[in-house]
């Protein structure tokens, strides 16, 4: 996969006096704490418990804010986190948020909070932060726990005009692909040979032997939908496949990856992998999992592989255990030495 991922785990001490003076003073600007990761050099994250105002200034929200400092020009960073304050059973979803370059830093503007490259969640009300029955503080202090995985990730490069780009906009494609498994439902798309051959082995195969494909000029593809076969040509033409991706996640994903194995599209098969990867939760881990292993992606296996460790580790639950192919728990659970 493009980015390796970095566990983090941190925790966060407030005392509640320190607490009760922030919310009883005039400037309700947070101080943070900055921590750093020796697999991020360079690079250090700042955390602050502050005040979110909802209208009602005697009893506002209290927030926490979290953010980057120093990330570099041609790198952003992914951050998958959650927030949890155990004692009193509070905790954020597990979720991303990507940071990029640029001055992290906070400002007041008329009763509320311009957060510039920082994440911030809710935890509750401030007259439920010093409720005792809350249990929001244990020993009078409050500890924030955060969760999750960090990637480091390069900036978009500026898009380059492939051949492909250019013969998308041309109408002298020069053969069919004919989808669809009964005949009145058939779709046809019309493709460049070029195109296919250069893509898929396979396709190539077809198009320079003495098949019936290359005399008719025609193949037939009775086992995806048109929606799926449409999504790997779009891509063949290095056109942005992103919407189809985002519609019906992950199913249209798996029918893709599914797709380029079948045809050998090397490049497609990887940009799925990449894309299922950068989904990976404890949500759906366990699906992309068993579809890595069924579509013999071992490469999106083991990425997941790693990140259950992290997550057991973490002890941040993950959904569906029970459906995990059996083979591949068995193996987590000797590396977890269960």
């Amino acid at each position: 996969m493009n980015a390796l991922p970095i566990p983090i785990n941190e925790k966060w001490t407030s005392s509640k006096k320190a607490l009760k003076h922030f919310f009883h003073s005039d400037d309700l600007e947070p101080t943070f704490e900055t921590k750093s990761n020796k697999q991020l050099p360079g690079i250090s994250y700042k955390f602050a418990i502050g005040a979110e105002f909802n209208g009602n200034d005697e009893n506002p929200d209290v927030g926490i804010y979290f953010g980057f400092l120093n990330i570099k020009e041609n790198e952003k960073i992914r951050a998958d986190l959650l927030f949890r304050v155990k004692s009193a059973g509070f905790s954020t979803s597990y979720s991303t948020g990507t940071f990029s370059s640029g001055e992290c830093k906070i400002f007041k503007m008329i009763n509320t909070m311009v957060f510039l490259n920082h994440r911030h969640e809710i935890i509750c009300t401030k007259d439920a932060l010093f409720n005792p029955a809350k249990k929001f503080f244990v020993n009078c202090d409050l500890t924030v726990e955060m969760k999750g995985i960090l990637y480091i990730e390069p900036s978009e490069e500026i898009p380059r005009q492939s051949l492909s780009k250019f013969l998308w906009k041309n109408d002298d494609r020069d053969f069919i692909l004919s989808v669809g498994e009964k005949e009145k439902m058939k779709k046809d798309i019309a493709v460049h040979k070029c195109v296919l051959s250069s893509r898929s082995p396979v396709f190539d195969r077809m198009l320079k032997t003495n098949m019936k494909e290359k005399a008719e000029g025609k193949v037939e593809i009775i086992y995806f939908n048109y929606e799926t076969v449409n999504a790997a040509i779009v891509f063949c033409y290095d056109q942005n496949i992103s919407p189809f991706l985002d519609a019906n996640f992950p199913t249209n994903a798996f029918s893709l990856l599914q797709f380029a194995e079948k045809y050998f599209i090397n490049d497609l098969q990887e940009t799925i992998e990449n894309f299922l990867a950068k989904s990976v939760s404890p949500l759906n881990i366990v699906e992309i999992t068993n579809t890595a292993i069924e579509k013999y992606s071992t490469k999106l296996a083991n990425y997941c592989f790693n990140h259950y460790l992290i997550f057991f580790k973490q002890e941040i639950p993950v959904e569906n255990m029970d459906s995990l192919n059996k083979e591949f728990a068995e193996k987590l659970q000797k590396e977890l030495g269960q």
